[in-house]
């Protein structure tokens, strides 16, 4: 008996974490503010900036949010890849050359990282 109640109290657990893991889809405005955020953290974004770049980040995370609905892949993929480069061109023409300089740079780190924690779940 305390087996059975134990299994059922992991079931309702681990069946809890799923559906809140569905739920936590963000969308492209709180993926916009999230990122507009971090930039003007790490970035130390003036008032000016900040209002611009998250006009920026909200025109391209709409964007992606239809891009993802694009079949087949390979065009989704173009297609993305063309709306980060309009982005990244806006984007240099809001931030300092350092800032921008800054902004590339963080965002290989956190590629990279990404990279080594996708290679590291496959061992």
């Amino acid at each position: 008996m305390r087996t059975l109640l134990m299994t059922l109290a992991f079931a309702t657990a681990f069946s809890a974490m799923a559906q809140k893991g569905n739920q936590t889809t963000k969308s492209p405005e709180e993926k916009a503010k999230q990122r507009t955020e971090r930039m003007v953290k790490e970035l130390g974004l003036d008032a000016d900036q900040h209002a611009k770049v998250s006009e920026i980040n909200i025109s391209f995370a709409k964007a992606m949010a239809d891009v993802a609905k694009i079949q087949p892949e390979k065009d989704r993929k173009g297609r993305a890849d063309v709306l980060k480069g309009s982005r990244d061109t806006r984007l240099s023409q809001v931030l300092t050359k350092d800032q921008y300089a800054k902004y590339l740079q963080l965002r290989e780190e956190r590629k990279a990282k990404k990279d080594d924690d996708k290679d590291g779940s496959n061992d």
